[in-house]
């Protein structure tokens, strides 16, 4: 029962101020509308590719070997896909080196992909050119005008069109418009380095778990910009992921190349030799035993050549893996090497350098997965240098045995004659350096094919499109945020204030901080004064007179065995209106044809005769010091049925005049003429003069001013009544509303009195 009625208040509390959510929902929607109108639209643009590895048919049908094996995680696509190297060549394909603006009341907008103005560069070599932000402003179709701030110091400067405007580092000319331009304009330089820290910056790049499927966003206030940005970024990626499947092909083909080039020369002074000896010699043919010996030398020589090749080609493989390991590309590739063992060797170990790279994203190099990985590398390594160096061993002894069977063909050669022994020498030699050249020719159209044949991993699923709606501000978003923020501070407003405030607001806290009765509600009059003080005169329709009426009628129930009743109005502190209820109150009672006195009990600070127009020369102060008798000092006013007793001069002794006997003289002598005395007192709160007036008194009424009386004036009067026993205390509520929730005990309708 008791959480059901805590409940209960706490919903009174927050209905009774809904003015309060209410008001700061009003102000948190111009605030939203605001921050709508101020901030500037972030537009987001996505792209997704995916990461694949595969071999073209016509790869696999020559048997070339792609060792470009990625097996790489997301984590490493996405350094590498963020890297300098990426983004730089990104933005040199963007080509934006100038960014023009129009100014907005509270930002700059971009206008990326327009360019308004043509201007040339002539010269960037400057630091801090990108800081200067350039205001165009046309002149006329010849001249324009140039503002700018550099070194804290403002610059405006007038230039024709097609002319140099020469800065420190920077140099560029405005070329004359094909149109009239009317319109201002800002632009600055752009610097690649402060660009590609800001792509970096905004650049995100998520992978989906469990999938090789990368999404890239970039964010930015111009959705053409982040667009170009997003797409330039995908086509540089897949460019460099082909460029660095396609560098062991490269490699090889210059290797080839190089010795294609050596063997051209040899090759040319063969031919050259056997044309200079035909000539010179007259020779013109050779016998069949001759052409035989020459195709037996020359391919045993063949022979030799491929295995020298063969050397050649493990040295180079031996050299770059003495080489350093570099991390973020393959050493070799396998092109050329026929070994099955060796070919295995050196896929592992390429292998193991790729998945050294992705874990150095993750850890630092003396971390032990690390340290484990470049240990199988070590171990890797020296089987390579033991296989290659065997197989040197091999094709040495190979080409020493065909070596020797030359050298038994070349001694045949001695049986010969001189002339035709000397030609198949050169022949041979010719036709050697013939299949050798013809041979490395193969060797180039196989590399030339395999280059031609691979393909990036990098599949494009979707290019960054045009964004159509910002990402940030969302209206809805905004709007629903500000008015929940608005809708709690209003409760935390309304909580605080009911917590912190020392003041009297609201009828629910007055009853929880006294137990008396409330018998009357005055309300707020929202009329301005004309005449006089009495408004239950002046205005007898007022919401304020009705509460007077209603107090009026509610006081019949009070002390009934009592024909005559004697009424103290006080409060706790000054500025409650006390003395203006009690003059209404005595004002009303007048109405219904009751003899009503009124007193000015407070000695010290009483105005009551100012209302009432009546002196204050002579009053109760007089009578009490005995100067006076009650004739004197009692005055009839303006208001039929009304009489008024002033306060007097202020004694030095009021509290001890209101205790002299004379006091409760006057009572008892009023008390034969009038039905009621009410005695407008000082207040309880701050002087003692009141409190023998209250225990002479029939009711006691206790005045609580709403926004003036403070908390602890509320349990004043109970107070009063356990310490001195005072009869029919009750509580008067001036300026608050109705507790449209309960009903009070001794509170009437306000229509009851209205025909009274």
């Amino acid at each position: 029962m008791e959480n059901l009625n805590h409940h209960l208040k706490t919903w009174d509390l927050i209905l009774k101020k809904w003015n309060y959510i209410a008001a700061v929902m009003a102000i948190s929607i111009g605030l939203a509308f605001l921050f709508q109108y101020t901030s500037t639209s972030i537009y987001c643009a996505s792209a997704s590719l995916k990461l694949e590895d595969r071999r073209s048919e016509l790869s696999e049908l020559i048997t070339i070997r792609n060792t470009y094996d990625r097996n790489s995680k997301s984590e490493a696509e996405k350094t590498i896909m963020t890297s300098r190297n990426v983004i730089g060549k990104a933005i040199t394909a963007l080509n934006y080196k100038i960014s023009f603006f129009v100014s907005h009341p509270f930002r700059m907008i971009n206008l990326y992909p327009a360019q308004p103005l043509d201007i040339q560069i002539l010269e960037l070599s400057g630091k801090n050119y990108n800081k200067i932000l350039f205001k165009f402003e046309p002149v006329s179709r010849k001249a324009f005008q140039l503002s700018y701030l550099l070194a804290g110091k403002k610059t405006i400067r007038k230039y024709a069109y097609n002319s140099i405007v020469v800065l420190p580092g920077l140099l560029f000319r405005i070329l004359n418009p094909r149109k009239n331009i009317s319109q201002h304009y800002h632009f600055k330089f752009n610097e690649e380095t402060n660009l590609l820290k800001y792509i970096i910056e905004k650049l995100k790049v998520d992978d989906n778990q469990n999938t090789n499927i990368l999404k890239l966003q970039f964010s930015d206030p111009n959705p053409f910009l982040a667009r170009d940005i997003l797409n330039a970024i995908l086509n540089e990626y897949q460019k460099y992921d082909k460029s660095q499947r396609s560098a062991p092909s490269k490699q090889t083909s210059l290797f080839i190349d190089t010795l294609l080039k050596k063997m051209a020369i040899v090759l040319f002074r063969s031919s050259s030799e056997i044309q200079n000896f035909k000539t010179a010699r007259g020779f013109s043919d050779i016998s069949s035993s001759a052409k035989e010996m020459i195709t037996k030398l020359s391919d045993l020589e063949k022979e030799k050549q491929q295995l020298s090749i063969l050397n050649l080609i493990n040295r180079e493989v031996l050299k770059s893996l003495n080489q350093p390991i570099s991390t973020d590309k393959l050493n070799y590739n396998l092109q050329g090497i026929q070994d099955p063992q060796l070919i295995a060797l050196l896929h592992n170990y390429n292998s193991l350098l790729q998945k050294k790279t992705e874990l150095l994203l993750l850890y630092k190099p003396e971390a032990s997965p690390v340290i484990y990985v470049e240990n199988q590398i070590s171990n890797i390594k020296q089987s390579i240098q033991s296989t290659l160096k065997n197989q040197e061993q091999q094709y040495g002894k190979l080409i020493s045995y065909f070596s020797h069977q030359t050298a038994g063909l070349r001694k045949t050669l001695h049986s010969f004659p001189k002339t035709e022994k000397d030609f198949i020498q050169l022949q041979s030699d010719f036709e050697v350096n013939q299949k050798v050249y013809n041979y490395l020719s193969e060797k180039k159209l196989e590399a030339g094919i395999a280059a031609a044949a691979i393909i990036s991993g990098i599949q494009i699923i979707d290019y960054a499109s045009l964004p159509d709606e910002p990402v940030y501000p969302i209206s809805i978003q905004i709007y629903t945020d500000f008015v929940l923020g608005g809708f709690l501070t209003g409760l935390l407003l309304i909580f605080l204030q009911h917590k912190l405030n020392t003041r009297l607001y609201d009828t629910s806290l007055v009853k929880e901080l006294s137990s008396l009765p409330i018998i009357g509600y005055i309300r707020t009059d929202s009329k301005k004064r004309r005449l006089t003080s009495v408004l239950s005169i002046e205005d007898p329709r007022s919401h304020f007179s009705e509460s007077i009426k209603a107090l009026r009628i509610n006081l019949d129930y009070l002390c009934t065995e009592s024909s005559n009743k004697v009424i103290c109005i006080t409060s706790g502190n000054s500025g409650e209106g006390k003395s203006f209820v009690s003059l209404n109150l005595a004002a009303s009672l007048s109405l219904i044809d009751k003899k009503v006195c009124m007193i000015a009990t407070d000695l010290r600070k009483s105005a009551l005769h100012l209302d009432l127009s009546i002196s204050n020369h002579y009053g109760l102060s007089n009578y009490l010091s005995g100067q006076q008798t009650t004739s004197q000092i009692c005055h009839k006013t303006f208001i039929n049925n009304l009489s008024f007793i002033p306060s007097g001069p202020v004694p030095p002794n009021p509290s001890e005049l209101l205790q002299h006997p004379r006091m409760k003289a006057l009572i008892a002598e009023l008390k034969k003429t009038y039905d009621y005395i009410l005695l407008d007192s000082a207040p309880v709160g701050l002087v003692s003069d009141t409190v023998p007036l209250l225990k002479i008194s029939d009711i006691n009424l206790f005045i609580l001013r709403y926004g003036i009386s403070k908390k602890y004036s509320a349990t004043l009067p109970e107070k009063l009544l356990k310490e001195f026993r005072l009869p029919n205390i009750s509580l008067i509520l001036n300026g608050f509303e109705k507790d449209h929730f309960q009903q009070e005990y001794y509170n009437l309708p306000d229509n009851y009195s209205k025909d009274l």
